[in-house]
């Protein structure tokens, strides 16, 4: 096979795909047909195939829409993005704050995971722990995650995480923990409030396109060396990771 030639029945299956994707209500079969050019029988073989996959689905009425396999596809490819990305904010803070500890978090279901860590004891090195669970009343990507993720998903790990059983020496009640996560909301970010803390704690949202929380990006430094300038910088510079970290909108265009 020549280095430019096509395979015409994948061409024909992404073109279908295209049309789908914007197609705000769905295609039937016929209508898929008539903007691909190809007769019915053709256009039944391949949307057969892909909804095999779950790149289709029919819906009411016969329409043909997109299959949660293509979700599936960019939530991987969102993922790896962000992994990818987490670690290179993680040594830039790093490099910026020499001292710092820099953590990438996700919730997981009822807990919070840390996908990407760099420890201040260890510079330099990606670590990525595959079953490391982090502090979700006592760490500044957990009370972010509190801050900033629906409240579904919110109340689901607080189920499994009571307050009365984890968070009451930190916070003393649900009421003052509520007052610091609407402070947070409100400028954006959060910062650990515990007097006694060794570590001062600073930590943003990283969102979808839509605005859907997705993780969280925290930054920690001994309280000695986080004096008011420097944690001015460290904000400024958590903020702006955090903002790269965010998966761009992609828009796909078919025309007849």
């Amino acid at each position: 096979m020549a280095g430019n030639d096509t395979v015409q029945s994948v061409e024909r299956a992404i073109d279908l795909l295209q049309w789908l994707a914007s197609s705000e209500n769905g295609l039937r079969l016929s209508d898929l047909a008539s903007r691909l050019g190809l007769n019915v029988s053709t256009v039944h073989n391949l949307v057969r195939t892909l909804a095999g996959r779950g790149y289709v689905v029919k819906g009411a009425g016969q329409y043909l829409r997109l299959g949660p396999a293509i979700a599936d596809l960019v939530a991987q490819e969102q993922e790896r993005g962000m992994l990818r990305g987490g670690a290179q904010a993680g040594l830039e803070l790093q490099r910026a704050f020499p001292l710092a500890t820099v953590n990438l978090a996700e919730m997981a279901g009822a807990e919070l995971r840390i996908r990407i860590r760099l420890s201040s004891d260890r510079p330099g090195l990606i670590q990525r722990p595959v079953s490391q669970l982090g502090n979700p009343y006592g760490s500044a990507v957990g009370l972010c995650c509190q801050a900033f993720a629906d409240q579904g998903t919110v109340q689901m790990w607080r189920e499994r995480h009571p307050f009365h059983e984890h968070a009451v020496p930190l916070w003393g009640s649900p009421e003052v923990l509520a007052e610091h996560l609407a402070q947070a909301r409100r400028q954006g970010h959060v910062e650990t409030p515990f007097p006694k803390q060794e570590l001062w704690r600073v930590a943003f949202p990283v969102f979808l396109p839509g605005g859907q929380f997705l993780a969280a990006l925290g930054l920690a430094l001994p309280v000695a060396q986080a004096v008011p300038e420097v944690r001015r910088e460290a904000i400024a510079a958590v903020r702006a990771a955090a903002a790269r970290l965010a998966p761009q909108e992609r828009k796909t265009a078919c025309t007849p």
